[in-house]
């Protein structure tokens, strides 16, 4: 941890820090950092299919697919 320095020269080196921890800094196996990314991607599906309407069409196809591209 620098002890002193500018506003940047912190914001910088927040930056540079990692933004998710490992499983490993907890004690835990590695591969809870697979079960922990396999909920999240479950959270995120179960969320696009809720928002997806209910009919199916071509054109309403077309409408949803670019509605979860503009989303990711």
């Amino acid at each position: 941890m620098p002890r002193d320095g500018t506003f940047k020269f912190y914001k910088d080196y927040i930056n540079s820090m990692p933004t998710t921890d490992h499983s490993e800094a907890f004690g835990q196996h590695s591969n809870a950092d697979v079960a922990s990314q396999i909920q999240e991607s479950k959270i995120l599906f179960d969320t696009l299919l809720a928002v997806l309407p209910q009919k199916s069409s071509a054109t309403v196809e077309k409408e949803v697919e670019n509605e979860v591209s503009n989303i990711l």
